[in-house]
């Protein structure tokens, strides 16, 4: 999984972007994920980090071509379990209060 930092923002811009790259320089960005951002979060005494939305993640890889399946393993042995330091971002799992 390829992941960038803020020295290299791959023409990212827009308020949003700015205010994140203040928050924390070292913030971990997942290349082709983009559009799975759903926010930023901040943690007791961390930096703010990008918080994606796993649905969307999974439905990213679908689009490439893999199955379900192979989406959602994929993206647990790369992605979902990476640590990369303190700008490490979240992985939002959505549930349905309800259930």
């Amino acid at each position: 999984m390829e992941t960038d930092r803020w020295e290299d923002p791959s023409g990212r811009e827009g308020e949003w972007w700015d205010d994140l790259a203040e928050l924390n320089p070292e913030a971990v960005i997942f290349d082709g994920f983009d559009d799975c951002i759903v926010g930023y979060a901040t943690r007791m005494n961390m930096p703010a980090v990008i918080v994606y939305d796993e649905d969307l993640m999974v439905a990213t890889m679908v689009s490439t071509g893999m199955d379900l399946d192979e989406a959602v393993e994929y993206l647990s042995v790369n992605t979902f379990g990476l640590w990369a330091g303190d700008g490490t971002p979240m992985i939002l799992r959505r549930f349905d209060a309800t259930d």
